[in-house]
């Protein structure tokens, strides 16, 4: 690459980072919700998933031909 090349590409980098801190920076200000909600987090309940042991004939799954 040449400097120019890098130089663009450094230039790239920091616009999309300018780019998405400002997309950032604009979600939290809109605070949608806050009304309805005030300050509480929002978050969905945790699942739970439990392992078992398969037998060894079903670890791999079948092959179907088209």
């Amino acid at each position: 690459m040449t400097e120019n090349e890098i130089s663009t590409q450094r230039e790239l980098c920091h616009s999309a980072l300018r780019a998405l801190n400002g997309y950032i920076r604009y979600v939290r200000g809109q605070q949608q919700g806050k009304q309805e909600y005030g300050e509480r987090a929002i978050k969905e309940d945790a699942s739970t998933y439990s392992l078992s042991d398969l037998p060894s004939d079903q670890l791999s799954l079948p092959i179907s031909k088209f």
